[in-house]
């Protein structure tokens, strides 16, 4: 693979900027979304993720969301990306 590995994140609170910090960290080029514009925003200016909204071609998407919106997150995420979907929910 050439270039840099991309990945999404889709919720960026807790557990969700988490892995955008970690996967930024490691060298990823991150975009992210939430449902709360203020906290996409927040995270792009404090570097941890380097663009608001979904990477199509990103290899991986990370849906963190609260439990009761998953199904419809890890749907948006299925019909707007490429790469593989997984989700840090609790309840399977």
């Amino acid at each position: 693979m050439s270039g840099s590995r991309r990945a999404n994140v889709s919720g960026l609170g807790l557990i969700g900027g988490s892995i955008a910090a970690a996967l930024t960290e490691r060298g990823w080029t991150v975009s992210g979304v939430d449902q709360r514009p203020e906290r996409s925003e927040r995270a792009l200016s404090m570097g941890i993720i380097d663009t608001v909204g979904f990477d199509v071609e990103a290899e991986i998407t990370f849906v963190a969301t609260p439990v009761l919106s998953l199904e419809e997150q890890v749907r948006n995420a299925l019909a707007q990306t490429k790469g593989l979907v997984t989700d840090v929910g609790s309840v399977k």
